[in-house]
């Protein structure tokens, strides 16, 4: 075998390793949200965590409370987490469901959404007037 057919082979064999290594695709952030309870009482303040994880940096984050919007600035950062605290409005009847939405964007514009809820308690004996 010539030496120009060994390179060739060698430089066909170094190619096709490269096809076999797992790469990091592009895609949405990863989304985790922590919730201190599952029931708040109408008013109340619900407190949780919540984080972003993305290779290429996360340049927004949001958290939509029934119909609020809140925004958070990622600072292109590949892990954000934090705390958060938002009041939950007045007037909301007894086991209906209060929307949450946490979502981020990376630096390359994908999008990620992660939707949950928590559910307004009925009031104790007790509380009632």
């Amino acid at each position: 075998m010539s030496l120009r057919a060994t390179a060739a082979l060698l430089l066909l064999a170094a190619g096709l390793t490269g096809c076999y290594e797992e790469r990091v695709r592009p895609g949405p952030p990863r989304l985790f949200m922590t919730l201190d309870r599952l029931e708040v009482d109408s008013p109340d303040t619900l407190g949780g965590r919540l984080r972003a994880i993305d290779p290429d940096g996360v340049d927004s984050l949001w958290l939509v409370v029934d119909t609020v919007r809140y925004g958070f600035e990622g600072f292109l950062l590949q892990d954000v987490e934090g705390r958060f605290l938002v009041p939950i409005a007045a007037g909301l009847s007894p086991a209906s469901p209060v929307p949450l939405r946490f979502e981020a964007r990376d630096v390359l514009g994908f999008v990620a959404t992660l939707d949950t809820s928590v559910r307004v308690a009925f009031p104790s004996p007790g509380s009632m007037k």
